[in-house]
């Protein structure tokens, strides 16, 4: 199915392999330009000049220089409000301040991980200040695993022996990423899709990320290592909300732990309320999906409502 056009995006995520062959997932915000109001976004962070590239613009040098041409590059588009995203897998090139992702695959994904963690919803009480050190180190501090067991959200980067790389959302309530050592995380696995790319992805390749994001912050803590999957219940168990525990889950050594930081005015208007959409702006995910297929009409409208009606459905009734 090609990426629509019209998809505006604020923030894209990243997940690519650095020089160092260690798997990072980092946020890819556009820059204002000076000229520009701080107060209000450019309308989109990335376009789509056709159905088979995305441009995503003015990209920061550190980002650009990491990146090279046909890098295996996984990105997971978010718009601040909206709980469904769109996924594409590709290959990189850089040009100029730009970043163009050449498509082999799209996935809209479903809305299971935002729902989960709350991550839209206004929070009464601002997030507590947090002081994580810049410089790369391999082992978390005390103000990291803070962090780490306030944060309900992260993204896993994971990567195939082809290069082939993916980024998939995870939420939960706070302090679903368990630490169970300064240098060893738990993530539990949710259901979500069903396509199992990450854990599919880790037969081949162990290198993996985590980018662990609170709301209202503009910090983000990257935790990247090597990752295996456990179904160790007495593990999981600790995992289980609603009486349910996890099947399986993601134990991450790690090697590095970074802290980045969003751009100041990316940041301040992914969280404020005030840069929301409407939802009628957008098409929803069940006309999407039915976007793809062929003909048109009237059935189109009421297959889309259909689907739909299953996908709220599904997100409510299998969230665990």
């Amino acid at each position: 199915m090609p990426p629509r056009r019209d998809w505006s995006v604020l923030e894209p995520s990243l997940s690519f392999r650095d020089e160092a062959a260690l798997r990072r997932v980092i946020p890819a915000p556009g820059r204002t330009p000076a000229s520009k109001k701080r107060d209000r976004l450019d309308p989109a962070t990335a376009r789509s000049p056709d159905e088979r590239r995305i441009r995503i613009r003015a990209v920061a040098p550190e980002l650009a220089r990491l990146l090279q041409s046909g890098t295996g590059i996984g990105a997971l588009f978010m718009i601040p409000g909206f709980d469904e995203t769109l996924r594409l897998n590709g290959h990189a090139e850089v040009i100029g301040e730009d970043a163009i992702l050449r498509v082999d695959e799209v996935y809209l994904y479903c809305p299971k991980a935002f729902l989960r963690s709350g991550l839209w919803t206004p929070t009464s009480m601002p997030p507590p200040p947090h002081t994580l050190r810049s410089e790369e180190r391999q082992r978390q501090g005390d103000a990291d695993l803070a962090f780490l067991a306030e944060a309900p959200f992260a993204f896993l980067g994971t990567s195939s022996t082809e290069d082939a790389a993916d980024v998939s959302p995870r939420g939960d309530p706070p302090d679903f990423v368990r630490a169970l050592a300064d240098d060893l995380v738990l993530l539990p696995d949710r259901p979500g899709n069903r396509i199992a790319d990450s854990f599919r992805n880790r037969i081949s390749d162990s290198s993996m990320a985590l980018l662990v994001v609170q709301p209202g912050t503009a910090e983000a803590l990257h935790l990247a290592g090597r990752g295996g999957i456990t179904s160790d219940t007495d593990l999981l168990l600790p995992s289980a909300i609603r009486g349910r525990s996890p099947r399986l889950g993601i134990r991450l050594a790690i090697e590095t732990v970074m802290s980045l930081k969003f751009e100041h005015n990316a940041s301040s208007l992914l969280w404020h309320p005030s840069s929301r959409l409407s939802r009628e702006t957008l098409p929803n995910l069940g006309r999407l999906l039915v976007g793809a297929l062929d003909g048109s009409g009237a059935h189109k409208l009421v297959i889309g409502w259909l689907v739909e009606r299953l996908i709220q459905r599904d997100a409510t009734k299998n969230l665990y």
